[in-house]
């Protein structure tokens, strides 16, 4: 996978924004890498001078009550101030579209799911649509067909396709994120894909379903 070249903000239209990555073309890319996907591999773009590790290390103060992420209380005396903002702001986020979703959030594995129903689809072999909602990122997944729709579309109508399962504020400038992801990677694919998307890291994960 090419490297990302530069970072742009684009609005959420909520309280935060949203890291995006503008990347190479995938012009470079052998036949043999864009059709033929190797499961075991997921590459990670990491944005410089941030903690990777922000993405984890923070789980234990986070709890599941009410249908709502919620920080522990003793996030509050072991945290420092900047690093409860940061956290209580993705946390809001990720509330408001479970609540706008209509999602219910797993206490066990602290995720919302939603997965767009599609009969002419095979699990299996095409992969599916929809995503999970995690305190901190989400995992947005894409069908074998829905992303050779959005190559064959072109980036701008493919965040309009993206945008059409992930019907939430900020679900646009999502899609369009990774539309872009999209067509400036591959010419062709035979398999789903996922990407993870956090509010700093922009698209910081991607792997084939």
């Amino acid at each position: 996978m090419k490297k990302i070249s530069m970072y742009y903000f684009v609005s959420l239209g909520m309280s935060a924004m949203l890291l995006l990555p503008t990347v190479a073309s995938a012009s470079t890319l052998t036949q043999n890498e864009t059709n033929k996907p190797n499961r075991s591999s997921v590459t990670i773009q990491n944005v410089p001078n941030m903690d990777s590790t922000y993405l984890t290390i923070y789980d234990n103060y986070v709890d599941v009550e009410n249908n709502k992420f919620t920080l522990k209380e003793s996030a509050y005396s072991d945290l420092n101030e900047n690093i409860l903002n940061k956290i209580n702001n993705q946390i809001t986020i990720s509330n408001n579209i479970v609540n706008e979703a209509k999602l219910t959030i797993d206490k066990n594995t602290k995720t919302a799911t939603f997965i767009e129903n599609n009969d002419n689809l095979n699990p299996i072999s095409d992969g599916h649509n929809g995503f999970e909602v995690h305190w901190n990122y989400w995992r947005v997944y894409v069908s074998k067909q829905t992303v050779n729709s959005v190559i064959s579309a072109g980036a701008a109508g493919g965040g309009v396709i993206l945008g059409g399962f992930l019907d939430f504020a900020g679900g646009e400038a999502v899609g369009a994120a990774i539309a872009e992801f999209i067509v400036s990677q591959w010419g062709h694919v035979d398999n789903g894909i996922f990407f993870d998307v956090n509010f700093l890291f922009g698209i910081n994960n991607w792997g084939w379903q």
